[in-house]
């Protein structure tokens, strides 16, 4: 393993929001495929709008993670911080609606956002 310099609050803070959003973009496909799937008759009603809500946050958080980026870019962090709390609270409210699902690849990657989110939030107090 070749060490290199260690990664600075900023590169964590960057890094962090760059998965964040590829994790974001993950949930927003596996959403996608399990709304196809669910219009068969195996899924219930009340399936069915748990995941179409999920996607409306998951969309939301997305929306979020991209202004979040804009902001670091633009050296507003306050901006980027509330950004962050954003796509945090939406996808914390997916986990709330998948619970009890079985939908254990999409709590994964929303856990995953909820991670990289916080870690983000923290790196920048080091800014």
């Amino acid at each position: 393993m070749v060490l290199g310099a260690p990664l600075t609050a900023v590169g964590i803070a960057s890094t962090a929001l760059g998965w964040a959003q590829i994790r974001a973009l993950e949930a927003g496909t596996i959403i996608s495929s399990l709304l196809k799937d669910s219009a068969s008759a195996v899924h219930t009603y009340r399936y069915q709008l748990r995941l179409q809500k999920c996607w409306d946050l998951n969309m939301k958080a997305i929306v979020d993670l991209w202004s979040a980026n804009d902001s670091f870019y633009s050296k507003n962090i306050k901006a980027m911080v509330k950004y962050l709390y954003g796509a945090a609270r939406d996808t914390k409210r997916c986990q709330v609606l998948i619970s009890g699902l079985d939908l254990t690849g999409l709590a994964a990657k929303n856990s995953d956002i909820i991670k990289l989110t916080e870690i983000c939030i923290v790196s920048t107090k080091f800014f």
